[in-house]
């Protein structure tokens, strides 16, 4: 692993130790957009995200003492089947903080072993059907922590097996990059991104390099002042 890649690793890695969470400071949709409130679809969404730490907490605590982890494998069909539902029921999930739980779930366990590739697909599935808009990428910590991992299986830190899962990762950052940078993807005479998109992307690889390096530099600052 390099040095690059160890830095992304322990920053994702190192985030499972806690066990309380803020809910994310999400912009509230008005009564017209979202409708009138039912309150057993709030309830069944925030029992649903409630699970969703549970699981994800039984099976940190499963790995740490070296037993099968599949908690979360049993509540995939329940999270998908409620992403599936309408647009009020996904705005719903992501008000009661369900996009962190997601994010969470894709996260190395203790051992530093990947989530089961099912898991991994069925929740980038559902981040992918999500109405996760710009704004909160930009302006919410905790949504933001979905694109941060999602680089870990973009880079292909999860290894060879995870090569369905790096291309999904792949297609959603896209997205989500379009929509940042206002870009009209189109393609060059042999089928690839234009000349801009490619700019964009060693613009991104820059900006990441930047932030590697300054990590690095803090880190070895206290051991110049020895």
């Amino acid at each position: 692993m390099t040095a690059q890649s160890a830095a992304v690793y322990d920053q994702i890695a190192a985030q499972f130790e806690r066990q309380t969470k803020k809910p994310i400071q999400r912009k509230k949709k008005n009564e017209e957009d979202l409708g009138k409130e039912d309150p057993e679809v709030t309830e069944h969404i925030k029992k649903l995200v409630n699970d969703m730490e549970d699981a994800l907490l039984q099976d940190i605590t499963s790995n740490k003492n070296k037993r099968p982890a599949f908690r979360r494998l049993q509540l995939l069909s329940r999270i998908e089947n409620t992403i599936m539902k309408t647009a009020q029921w996904q705005e719903y999930f992501l008000l009661q903080d369900g996009a962190q739980r997601l994010a969470d779930w894709l996260k190395p366990l203790p051992d530093e072993t990947f989530p089961n590739k099912k898991i991994v697909l069925c929740i980038m599935g559902c981040i992918d059907r999500l109405p996760i808009s710009e704004g909160e990428l930009d302006g919410a910590e905790r949504v933001s922590d979905i694109e941060r991992t999602l680089e870990v299986y973009k880079n292909g830190y999860a290894g060879a097996g995870y090569n369905d899962c790096q291309t999904l990762a792949k297609s959603i950052l896209n997205k989500w990059y379009r929509k940042r940078f206002n870009i009209q993807t189109t393609y060059d005479s042999e089928g690839r991104f234009d000349k801009g998109w490619r700019s964009l992307q060693m613009q991104l690889d820059r900006e990441r390099q930047r932030e590697v390096e300054a990590d690095e530099d803090e880190e070895e600052e206290p051991a110049r002042k020895r």
